[in-house]
């Protein structure tokens, strides 16, 4: 997990405070995220600065170890800060406009690293790590000659696995991890908010009939996106998302990672095998923690019926 934040990215998060403490969500319940002198906020960047300052210890993301066990949870407040820290550093290695490729397994790093990215002014594009199969390392390495990234995040666990795979074809990517980051120190030059034109996300196809491809989304698209659709599912802070998907998934990513901030709602997360080991868990998790929301593709649901047993649902609320 992520360190403790520096006193530097603390003042960054005081200056980021600073400039939205007048935005508020306009009367009536409705989707669009406004400030008082009528603006709208136009990045999750700006929408997660406020998130932290005004529900700092409001529960945003928990993970279940093994789909059962809380392994760790994120509040917006540390989310924000931990972002803001990773950022720092980021935009002192030159990520600024560039792109930082994300390669982890499901989990809470996943969080601080994709908005770290976000708010370094870099564009985040999430991929499955390599598995050690031809075909998955392949893959990574189609993204990585598209994308061109200046840098690749991961866990420790998968850091010198990731290494040898980029190495021989990309020896020009630092692959590292948040915790290798943090360790450098940053300097206490300002992180500005990215424009809302400017580049969030490339999110890649899976590349199962061909070569992955890339569609390059900007800080507006994904705060439209998810205007529509908190709008669409009536979604508000009371909403509790549980979710399994990928987060390099579009369903996952949209969904379990972006919705809970535009919202300013809770996401329990657990891994996709975990669901897929014992499809109880998802349920599980929806019956414990009171889920509103939880979306998946048909597949799923089937799962649900046909791989557990009644006596298993009966206790479920």
């Amino acid at each position: 997990m992520v360190g403790e934040t520096s006193q530097e990215a603390a003042v960054q998060m005081d200056r980021y405070a600073t400039s939205v403490r007048d935005w508020r969500e306009p009367v009536g319940g409705g989707p669009g995220i406004a400030r008082s002198d009528g603006a709208e906020l136009d990045s999750l960047v700006a929408l997660l600065a406020r998130r932290g300052c005004e529900q700092r210890d409001d529960p945003a993301f928990t993970y279940l170890r093994d789909g059962e066990v809380e392994a760790g949870w994120l509040s917006f407040g540390a989310l924000a800060d931990q972002a803001m820290a990773l950022a720092s550093v980021l935009r002192d290695l030159g990520c600024m406009g560039q792109r930082v490729l994300l390669l982890y397994p499901q989990g809470l790093d996943f969080v601080t690293a994709f908005f770290g990215t976000l708010q370094a002014g870099a564009a985040a594009v999430p991929a499955p790590h390599a598995k050690g199969s031809r075909a998955s390392t392949a893959r990574l390495l189609s993204i990585v000659a598209d994308a061109r990234p200046h840098l690749a995040l991961t866990t420790t666990i998968l850091l010198e696995e990731t290494r040898a795979a980029l190495a021989p074809d990309h020896p020009q990517v630092l692959v590292t991890t948040i915790e290798e980051l943090l360790a450098r120190g940053a300097s206490d030059t300002p992180v500005p908010m990215p424009r809302s034109g400017d580049l969030a996300l490339v999110q890649y196809t899976s590349g199962s009939t061909g070569s992955p491809r890339g569609v390059m989304i900007s800080h507006a698209n994904i705060m439209a996106n998810a205007a529509l659709i908190r709008q669409s599912f009536e979604h508000r802070r009371e909403t509790v998302f549980v979710g399994w998907l990928p987060m390099f998934h579009d369903m996952g990513l949209i969904g379990n990672l972006l919705q809970p901030i535009h919202a300013g709602c809770r996401c329990v997360l657990m891994s996709p095998t975990a669901f897929l080991e014992e499809p109880i868990r998802w349920l599980r998790a929806i019956s414990s923690y009171r889920g509103t929301t939880a979306g998946a593709p048909n597949f799923a649901y089937d799962f649900c019926v046909d791989r557990t047993h009644p006596a298993d649902r009966a206790d479920l609320d």
